[in-house]
């Protein structure tokens, strides 16, 4: 019985033992369980500015409510890192500082960093990749601006939006272009929005365009401006050539002005010298005016000048030219038109004046005719009168025979005619024999010394004139005059299209710029000539004589369809008569085309009272030193 209860003692402590060991193994196992149990990093990927610092959250994964501590396991190479602080809303979280050391330092980096709990064993560490941008701004334009359509003088505004989405301030200087007025420079802080005022105010009419990228590489700053400037008033012909007007004498011509305002315009001409017509007119609300000009019937020089046209603050040019009147022959003495030589002796010589006036604007040559015993003496075998100048002809009478006279003195001038009534009786002389009288044929004359006449075109019988000329051979001897030698049908081509008029465009003291119409069909090249006049011995008349230019070159820039050409190395203050001929590539011409004059400009000249000036000086300075040495102070040392 007592070996019973000490086996059973025995076993309940053992079995106790046994329960207790068995549960202090599941407490140990159970808290080596906790103590194993090791928290996560994670990777990480920071994006930072050159030399500035970004925060940085350290991140852990852990199974406790506990707060991990982190570790920095390895330093970054290219910045610097602050003292970890915990996260404020997140217990698994801590923040650290990334410092970038600067300039000229690589913007790639990266450091590691671990956790632990409660000093337990150290998580596999983390990396924390850093990639670094340079700071440079970035420009935005957030609109597009548009301006309104405006005249000259107004202006139209409009504004851009500008935004700075980069890492650093932007700035630039702008110089805006003719037509665009804004602020001189343009400053926008990083992440912030400006808007900047621009005025469209245009100088002169067309469309104007304007493009540039206001930050260069960046597409999202380039700006577009685009305006679009009326004319407010519309002068049409900008050049505009005088006509003669055979009933007044004058020269007219005229312009229209379009007003494209909705409102009545004022309008203020500035006429140049010479040139009449009105001073200032209205022009009603989208209304048209032609304005007349003229030049007075007196004025027969060739004319070359421009009408201001103003309206508020802009103005426009009008250039008007006009060729001199043609020449007028006009008898000035005797003023009824007879020369009365009235009662003279037989044999006896006596003279008579006769003066005439060239009233137009070109040179002219005439000659004079008249039939024994009355003779002309004129100089040469023709007499060149200048525009707006006299002529005076000594016309002589002595006869051999007595009786009245009254025959006719025929003054032959281009195209015109002037006839002189010639008055006289003649006295027999006394205590002398009466010569035997010279028979005189019917039609025969005497005239101013002439060359041999040309020989008649045509039918020979023709009507013979005073000078002993056919009147076909006097009108062709005033077309040689007046136009030349006509050019030869072998030599044009009647394809080619004749200019119909020039135009003076531009003119100095040495230079004129001449334009015409551009043919439907260019030739393979132009031909300029000039005239002068020459004196024919074989006709006995001045001859006018065409001279090819080669002193020209044509212009650069003309309108599409002008020809442009500028003859250069002339004479200042001279008039040149000029026609352009078309030339194919066999050398054949086109019909000349109109004769037109034109003038270079007068030559630059230093005012007199420079001159004076100057003069003045010298002689002052030659008196101080007369008075410098008369005082002794120019004395030998």
């Amino acid at each position: 019985m007592a070996r019973v209860l000490h086996y059973v003692c025995v076993s309940m402590l053992m079995w106790g033992n046994l329960s207790a060991d068995v549960t202090k193994s599941a407490e140990e196992k159970k808290k080596s369980k906790e103590t194993v149990s090791i928290p996560e990093v994670r990777d990480l990927s920071v994006r930072f500015v050159e030399g500035q610092s970004v925060d940085i959250e350290l991140d852990a994964a852990v199974g406790s409510v506990k707060q991990p501590d982190f570790i920095i396991r390895q330093q970054p190479a290219n910045g610097t890192l602050t003292n970890l602080r915990p996260h404020q809303k997140e217990s698994n979280k801590a923040i650290i500082t990334y410092t970038h050391k600067g300039v000229d330092i690589p913007l790639m980096d990266r450091f590691t960093y671990a956790c632990r709990i409660d000093g337990g064993p150290m998580s596999a560490p983390a990396v924390v990749t850093l990639s670094g941008q340079r700071m440079a701004p970035k420009l935005n334009l957030l609109n597009t601006p548009n301006f309104s359509k405006i005249f000259v003088g107004g202006e139209s505004s409009a504004k851009i939006i500008l935004k700075n989405e980069g890492t650093a301030p932007y700035f630039m200087n702008i110089a805006w272009p003719d037509g665009w007025v804004g602020p001189a420079s343009i400053d926008v802080p990083m992440g912030k929005t400006i808007d900047i005022q621009i005025i469209f105010r245009p100088k002169r009419v067309g469309e104007f365009r304007f493009e540039a990228e206001l930050q260069k590489g960046v597409a999202s700053s380039k700006l577009i401006l685009f305006g679009d400037c009326l004319r407010p008033l519309t002068v049409s012909p900008s050049n505009i050539t005088l006509t003669l007007d055979t009933k007044t004498g004058m020269r007219t011509g005229s312009f229209s002005l379009i007003n494209g305002r909705p409102e009545t315009v004022v309008v203020t001409l500035k006429m140049p010298a010479r040139l009449s017509g009105i001073a200032e007119m209205e022009i009603p609300a989208q209304g048209k005016v032609d304005v007349a000009v003229s030049l007075g019937a007196q004025d027969v020089e060739i004319y070359a000048g421009e009408i201001g046209v103003v309206t508020g603050t802009t103005e426009e040019k009008i250039g008007v030219q006009a060729a001199p009147k043609p020449a007028e022959l006009r008898l000035v003495t005797p003023e009824n038109g007879v020369l009365d030589f009235s009662m003279i002796d037989q044999r006896k010589k006596v003279e008579r004046e006769v003066i005439l006036l060239n009233a137009g604007g070109e040179a002219m040559v005439v000659q004079l005719e008249c039939q024994q015993p009355f003779s002309i003496e004129a100089s040469g075998h023709a007499l060149r009168i200048e525009p707006l100048q006299q002529r005076s002809v000594k016309v002589t009478l002595k006869s051999e025979t007595s009786g009245k006279l009254d025959q006719q003195l025929k003054v032959i001038g281009g195209t015109s005619t002037l006839s002189v009534r010639m008055l006289a009786e003649v006295k027999e002389a006394k205590g002398t024999t009466e010569p035997r009288p010279i028979p005189m044929r019917t039609g025969e004359t005497v005239v101013a010394p002439l060359a041999p006449v040309i020989p008649a075109p045509g039918n020979t019988n023709d009507d013979v004139t005073a000078a002993g000329r056919t009147a076909m051979q006097s009108a062709f001897l005033a077309y040689l005059q007046m136009e030349g030698l006509p050019i030869p049908k072998q030599f044009i081509n009647p394809y080619l299209e004749r200019v119909a008029s020039l135009a003076l465009t531009e003119r100095t003291s040495s230079s004129l710029t001449l334009a015409w119409k551009k043919p439907d069909i260019a030739p393979a090249g132009w031909i300029l000539e000039t005239s002068s006049q020459i004196y024919s011995p074989a006709h006995g008349v001045f001859i006018k004589a065409w001279n090819r230019v080669n002193n020209w070159k044509p212009v650069e820039g003309s309108e599409v369809n002008k020809i442009a050409v500028r003859l250069h190395s002339l004479n200042p203050t001279t008039q040149y008569e000029i026609r352009v001929m078309g030339v194919d590539r066999e050398g054949k011409v086109s019909e000349p085309s109109p004769q037109a004059l034109f003038s270079t400009a007068q030559a630059f000249r230093i005012p007199s009272w420079i001159s004076r000036i100057f003069l003045l000086g010298a002689l002052g300075l030659v008196i101080y030193v007369l008075y410098r040495v008369r005082r002794g102070d120019f004395q030998e040392v």
